[in-house]
């Protein structure tokens, strides 16, 4: 069976990306050998190729484009390597963050959330078993959607405000209490979110293989009493949905996300 090329999103170190993209290189790649592709290379010999490779010496972002042309980086796998080599020069853990420690108090209905279309993302990470309170495995399980300083950002916002909190033991737990609401968020910042989501989904069909994402895209004729009854359809399957999170709250590896959009495809009123 052919060798799957390594999906770069699934490392936080480069050196161990580029080990496995080169160990597929030579199992599909006729010829392929790092040492024949980087000896007359000024600045990338293959000592240190090799040095980097072994996790001996660290990639630096100057050497990436170089890098990059020994192992046929695409686009996509330059920028997430270049967002790994910028996101170790920040503070890998947030353990200097002001966490607040008194015991969270009965809250109201929350409905500024969505004051950045990130802080629903952060939020939510929090529910995967392995989360850490560190900017580097933020990124990764983002998908690197955002920047450093806007995660920070929003982890500061998300214990200020009470979504998150710190138990007496020093974990930080998710606060049941914080109800989160749509009301009175202005449409903008509701539009800013959602059409997040989208890049996010256009993004993960350019990245991830198919056994790693689900797109079915399903054109529906419908008259004014149908589509009704569609959107009625729709809002079943978000109940039905937030049932399936509540029933199955353990163990969760990864986060998903699912986009339902329905629209006219002419974007206007036709009958105008």
């Amino acid at each position: 069976m052919q060798s799957v090329r390594p999906v770069v999103f699934d490392y936080t170190d480069p050196s161990e990306f580029l080990r496995d993209l080169g160990e597929h290189n030579r199992e599909t790649r006729r010829g392929f050998s790092v040492r024949a592709r980087s000896k007359d290379m000024v600045g990338c010999s293959p000592a240190l190729i090799s040095q980097v490779l072994k996790g001996q010496r660290k990639l630096k972002r100057d050497q990436l484009l170089n890098f990059a042309k020994v192992f046929g980086l695409t686009t996509t796998e330059v920028n997430h390597i270049d967002n790994l080599l910028k996101s170790e020069q920040t503070q890998g853990a947030l353990s200097d963050f002001s966490i607040p420690t008194k015991e969270a108090t009965a809250k109201v209905p929350k409905n500024h959330l969505l004051a950045d279309w990130l802080h629903p993302y952060v939020k939510d990470l929090i529910e995967l078993k392995d989360f850490k309170l560190d900017v580097k495995w933020m990124l990764q399980h983002l998908g690197f959607a955002a920047t450093p300083p806007k995660i920070e950002k929003s982890v500061q916002f998300l214990l200020k405000e009470g979504f998150w909190r710190k138990t007496p033991e020093g974990k930080i737990v998710p606060e049941e209490a914080a109800v989160v609401t749509t009301n009175e968020i202005p449409n903008e910042k509701i539009k800013a979110f959602h059409k997040q989501a989208l890049k996010i989904a256009a993004k993960g069909l350019e990245e991830f293989p198919v056994n790693r994402r689900k797109a079915s895209t399903i054109l529906v004729a419908v008259n004014e009493d149908s589509k009704e009854e569609l959107k009625a359809l729709i809002n079943k399957f978000q109940s039905d949905l937030v049932s399936f999170m509540e029933n199955h709250s353990q163990d969760k590896d990864e986060l998903m996300q699912v986009t339902i959009h329905m629209t006219p495809i002419g974007g206007q009123d036709v009958k105008k």
